[in-house]
């Protein structure tokens, strides 16, 4: 078993065991918009305007929700590269090449965590927290920035690929029990994002951690666990 960690109901600070901690990775560990923007630079989309910037998030996001939503078997390289030259298109009016479009989509590999993130899942796992990463990504990817990114060795991964759907449906924590076999009351689910994870995660029976990131969507209940970034988690979690 874990450490004793937070209970539920906000800021509460009195002690509930959890016997895993599982996180979104991409915007929750990993700063997606720095990544997926360097990588626009770097095929030669202007980004330095910060409000076409944002319209071109905003309009990806929406792509990449109907390309999952019709062909959730659809690998995500191709789901990024695709919502990725539609949006460049729309935004910014300019044709990126398919190989333009897939070299920003194989940049995931190396796109940044956050600067808390690695120092504070390493007090994590010192701390003897069982972790796992649960990511609407591709396996191989995962396990990259898991180890490269994140300097992560012993986690659980569940990747999109590897449950054939994306979330906000129900598979990447339904394969996440049957790996551990664990009830989902046991387990501690942290992420920026109330759509994608913590809707579905409570649905189910999850404890949920809302971390306050940059375009943070809080859910519209009352987290287990609200904090500020990483560190403050494992601060809370007394790691």
């Amino acid at each position: 078993m874990a450490p004793s960690s937070a209970r539920p109901g906000g800021d509460s600070t009195a002690p509930r065991p959890f016997s895993l901690l599982s996180f979104d990775c991409f915007g929750t560990l990993v700063d997606w918009r720095r990544g997926l923007a360097d990588g626009l630079a770097r095929q030669g989309v202007p980004t330095d305007d910060a409000g076409a910037l944002e319209r071109f998030f905003t309009r990806r996001e929406a792509a990449e929700r109907g390309l999952q939503a019709a062909e959730p078997g659809l690998a995500y390289r191709t789901v990024l590269a695709r919502s990725t030259r539609d949006a460049v298109r729309e935004v910014w009016g300019i044709a990126l090449s398919p190989e333009s479009a897939d070299a920003i989509a194989a940049g995931q590999r190396g796109w940044p965590a956050w600067p808390d993130a690695p120092a504070a899942l390493a007090r994590l796992d010192a701390a003897g927290f069982p972790l796992a990463l649960l990511s609407n990504c591709d396996e191989d990817v995962l396990l990259d920035c898991a180890r490269e990114v994140l300097g992560l060795d012993e986690v659980l991964l569940v990747a999109s690929s590897a449950v054939g759907s994306y979330k906000p449906a129900p598979g990447h924590w339904e394969a996440l029990l049957r790996a551990t076999g664990l009830p989902p009351d046991a387990v501690l689910h942290a992420s920026a994002y109330a759509t994608y994870d913590h809707v579905p995660a409570r649905a189910l029976g999850f404890a949920v951690a809302h971390v306050a990131r940059p375009g943070a969507e809080a859910p519209d209940f009352a987290p287990d666990l609200a904090v500020a970034d990483l560190a403050d988690l494992a601060d809370r979690l007394g790691a």
